[in-house]
């Protein structure tokens, strides 16, 4: 229990740090950018970002439900599954360089996105080295490692702020610094795919691992539903900018943004136990300990969902404050923005407790076609409310696809994991399991 917590700790500082330097980066670009500069440099980002799915094919997440079902036999996996990662990588920038050059956007933001375009192959060598260290259960390197992203990120903002730079300075300091760090990530990536690699909760390496390598086709079989998750996530999320910036112009992107960053922010909070503590123990307890993972499940359910009313009260009372004394009268807008999507919060902190259950085995596919329908939901609605209501529209339709996708999960795990018994028991309080474990 003392490493667990531990490890908790670590992760949960380094999270609560990457936010802070995140939002640290947001502010500073608000004041080093007028807002029409800064939504569509953020509107690009969102762009790429729905593309980063297809650039790592899920292979990260792919690599935690193999080790946590085969063992040491997953190793078999890893270097055709980079190989795979790579091809995604150059699919999804040949439709990054066509959506910015056939769509009809403001000039800024194709302009912005060619730019940006290299900062894609950060997503495939984040997420490969970050499940990598998952996989070790190096928890003090994932702690440190995931800061990374966000410190450059305000170290190029606060560059840009200290020296005035305009719109394409910023994107293109942001775009080589970014490349930088992902070629760096890709380095540590290699390691694993040679052999280098410590795997935590299958005891020792054997001296000979008999397994046979898939072929890509197979490997692309297993890993879509992990590549499709990402992308229908971003899609109910990030797509609010991308719409806005198209249907709204960039100055609303941008506004918009500001609120968006402080719920990603938010959000985050579940993710550091379920996301990246618990899920490589769910994959392995899902094949040898259903009861541990029922007592986890009722736990997680009870704590998160408590912890996100009492935030989600917190962050509706302070924002509209909190929102114009840190970005600015320019920003007001997106205090009551946040306060719209605040209303989600219990239910996205409930819903990352049951979402990381359906996770494993064939539940993926499911919790695919779960995500996909509140994707649809979300667009959907951002194309009839954006008109009408600009910002709130879209935050509103964040607000009701939350809750499509909070049902069907609850829904999907009664039906297919757990019966009768995934309603009842929730508690805020650990039993029937050991977190060393």
């Amino acid at each position: 229990m003392r490493r667990a917590v531990a490890d908790l700790s670590a992760l949960s500082f380094a999270t609560g740090l990457s936010m802070v330097l995140g939002f640290a980066a947001q502010v500073f670009l608000t004041r080093a950018l007028p807002p029409e500069d800064y939504g569509a440099l953020n509107a690009a980002l969102a762009a790429i970002t729905l593309a980063s799915p297809l650039a790592g094919f899920g292979v990260g997440k792919y690599w935690l439900r193999i080790f946590g079902a085969h063992g040491w036999s997953g190793m078999a996996w890893v270097r055709p599954s980079i190989a795979l990662a790579a091809m995604g990588t150059t699919t999804a920038a040949l439709l990054v360089s066509a959506w910015s050059q056939l769509s009809a956007l403001d000039p800024s933001i194709s302009l912005v996105a060619v730019v940006l375009l290299p900062t894609l192959i950060l997503y495939p060598a984040s997420e490969t080295v970050y499940a990598k260290l998952q996989i070790e259960a190096d928890y003090t390197g994932l702690s440190l490692r995931q800061l990374l992203p966000n410190l450059v990120r305000l170290g190029v903002a606060s560059l840009a702020l200290a020296l005035g730079l305009q719109l394409l300075e910023v994107a293109t300091l942001l775009s080589a610094s970014l490349t930088v760090l992902a070629l760096l990530f890709m380095r540590s990536v290699a390691k694993a795919g040679s052999g280098g690699l410590h795997l935590a909760g299958h005891g020792p390496r054997p001296e000979q691992v008999d397994a046979r390598p898939p072929t890509l086709s197979q490997i692309g079989q297993a890993a879509w539903p992990f590549t499709l998750s990402g992308l229908f996530y971003l899609v109910y999320y990030q797509s609010d900018i991308v719409l806005l910036g198209w249907l709204a112009g960039p100055e609303a992107a941008g506004v918009s943004y500001v609120a968006f960053a402080v719920m990603a922010a938010v959000f985050m909070v579940p993710s550091v136990l379920h996301q990246k503590y618990l899920l490589p123990k769910l994959h392995r307890w899902v094949e040898h300990d259903k009861p541990k993972l029922l007592a986890v499940y009722r736990f997680g359910n009870g704590a998160t969902l408590a912890l996100g009313v009492v935030i989600g009260a917190l962050v509706f009372a302070l924002a509209p404050f909190a929102i114009d004394l840190v970005f600015g009268p320019d920003y007001t807008v997106a205090g009551r923005v946040v306060q719209v999507l605040a209303l989600a919060i219990p239910g996205r902190y409930l819903a990352t407790s049951v979402g990381a259950v359906l996770a494993t085995e064939d539940n993926m596919r499911r919790k695919v076609w779960l995500m996909g329908l509140s994707a649809v939901v979300n667009v959907t609605l951002n194309v009839l409310l954006i008109p009408g209501h600009a910002m709130i529209g879209a935050a509103m339709a964040t607000v009701i696809s939350e809750t499509v996708l909070l049902v069907s999960y609850l829904i999907a795990v009664r039906a297919f994991v757990f019966g009768p018994h995934a309603l009842t028991g929730w508690t805020i309080v650990p039993g029937g399991w050991n977190a060393d474990d």
